[in-house]
């Protein structure tokens, strides 16, 4: 039976579940792989396995609580770093979710939004602050009420979800001085399939950068080793089973997520000439790989430590890995200024459910008004519904008629069925008002691009491509800007990737591009 009072940290990241809970004055943690058919590729197969894992898990562990603090992890999270003009806390909601109208595909109000206060800003100089820095987060809804009902599946209530970066932030607060925690720092996360870039400067979040490449590399080089299946050998790298880590296909591996490493850190100082970044922190799995941590530092010529180096204050096992579970339980006890310094999405969602209580109460009001003039009220009512029976009905036969003339002429569909842009013949397309965008979509295929896919919307084209190069990319926006129809290009989604069928692969680069035409003949 869980103790009613105690709160359980949860956070489920790279198919990681850490839990944490206070035991008198100290955090109890621990950790353990999440098995691959409740989640795989990052999306939860089963609700029901997932939290019966939960609850076996708490169990053994002998974690007893009837509390979640929920810890979202980065990759399910937008955030930005926004600057408004100073406004009320009501005018603010109203406003937030149009400073990620760029990042979601889909309808606004399918997501929660919260943010953390950075400061005030007199911008022009009158005393008076008229402008606000905040930290903007926002997540599915879909996704909190996914998690909302694991949890209680799983014997938890859902007090408390806070992203993964205000956990970050609250560890800079343990450096002793404010030099420390204001430097330009890396805080890196290698998970299964990907590692995480969190970068942050002057105790604020900068930016996040996700790189392909993680521990899988590392499992499919042992698996193919030793002839054994990739879970299998997750458990040789996990226990160092025959000093497997020590390996030459593993130091091989090592070396290639190293380089991938080094790409995406200078990727980042190319990017932002004024970036200092001289510290790096290594969360995660990855922290437990010495051999992998011990080049890492030989190669990036930085200031490369684990959390268990960084912070010796903090004695748990394993502390690289519970570190986020146990960040929500520290975050808890900085919370309560006057301002609005915290993020926690169940704030949000709970203000958007109904109060049915008062809905209830509303509908027993309306009820006795009702009852005291339905002798009136009814009648007409009745009058009412009867008018619109009679207009439903003549719709209705509109209708009956307009089907029964499409249904008399079969041959329709089968005349027509190609009248679309894919499917159409030269001739028939010459008779379309769009021949600039099939200009465009034929010069990528002269240019030997691979077109996945387009669609066009007012006077913007836009396009989906592969190709094998960045050179052949940026020539490609070169020869559409100097066209006498294009007014602008620009790229929007670029992910780079590289083969994996020969030794010396091939790289490939996906591309979504928007190009605004001038006018279309």
């Amino acid at each position: 039976m869980f103790g009613k009072g105690k709160v359980i940290g949860i956070y489920t990241a790279h198919r990681r579940l850490s839990l944490s809970m206070y035991k008198g004055k100290e955090i109890k943690t621990t950790w353990v792989d999440i098995p691959n058919n409740i989640i795989n590729n990052g999306q939860i197969v089963s609700k029901n396995l997932f939290a019966a894992f939960i609850k076996e898990t708490m169990k053994e562990k002998k974690f007893r609580g009837k509390k979640a603090y929920f810890v979202i992890g980065t990759d399910r999270v937008l955030t930005r770093n926004i600057k408004l003009p100073k406004m009320g806390d009501e005018q603010l909601r109203i406003n937030l979710p149009y400073e990620f109208r760029d990042s979601i595909s889909g309808e606004l109000k399918d997501y929660l939004y919260d943010y953390e206060l950075r400061e005030t800003v007199d911008t022009d100089g009158d005393g008076a602050p008229d402008s606000m820095e905040l930290l903007g987060v926002a997540i599915s809804k879909e996704y909190y009420e996914t998690i909302d009902e694991i949890l209680q599946m799983a014997g938890l209530k859902l007090c408390k979800m806070v992203p993964e970066v205000c956990i970050l932030e609250r560890y800079l607060k343990e450096f002793p001085t404010e030099e420390e925690r204001k430097k330009e720092r890396c805080f890196l996360d290698m998970g299964i399939r990907a590692i995480r870039f969190q970068i942050f400067k002057d105790e604020k979040f900068k930016l996040a950068q996700v790189i392909d490449i993680g521990e899988s590399h590392l499992f499919q080089a042992i698996a193919e080793d030793r002839n054994i299946e990739m879970e299998l050998a997750r458990t040789y790298v996990r226990t160092n089973y025959e000093d497997c880590a020590n390996s030459e296909v593993a130091i091989n591996a090592y070396k290639d997520i190293s380089i991938e490493v080094m790409k995406g850190i200078n990727y980042y100082e190319m990017s932002d000439m004024s970036s200092r970044l001289n510290e790096v922190l290594i969360y995660g799995t990855g922290a437990l790989i010495p051999p992998f941590i011990e080049l890492l530092k030989e190669r990036l010529n930085m200031n490369v430590n684990t959390f268990e180096e960084a912070f010796p204050q903090f004695t748990n096992e394993n502390f690289s890995i519970v570190s986020i579970a146990m960040g929500i339980l520290l975050k808890d006890q900085n919370q309560g200024s006057h301002i609005k310094n915290y993020v926690d999405f169940t704030e949000i969602f709970e203000k958007r459910v109904i109060n049915w209580k008062g809905l209830f109460c509303g509908l027993l009001v309306i009820a006795i008004f009702a009852s005291l003039f339905g002798k009136f009220a009814v009648y007409d009512l009745m009058q009412s519904v009867n008018k619109k029976k009679a207009e439903v009905a003549q719709v209705q036969e509109t209708l009956d008629k307009y089907n029964a003339t499409l249904e008399a002429e079969k041959d329709l569909p089968e005349l027509y069925y190609h009248y679309t842009w894919h499917y159409m013949t030269d001739e028939e397309k010459g008779n379309v008002n769009r021949i600039v965008p099939m200009e465009i979509i034929e010069l990528f295929k002269n240019r030997e691009f691979e077109l996945n896919g387009y669609s066009l919307k007012g006077n913007e084209l836009t396009v989906a491509i592969t190709t094998d190069s960045v050179d052949k990319l940026v020539g490609i926006i070169e020869e559409l800007k100097g066209t006498e129809f294009v007014d602008a290009v620009s790229v929007s989604d670029v992910q780079r990737s590289k083969t994996e069928d020969t030794e010396n692969s091939d790289e490939i680069v996906d591309v979504q591009m928007k190009i605004t035409m001038i006018k279309i003949k």
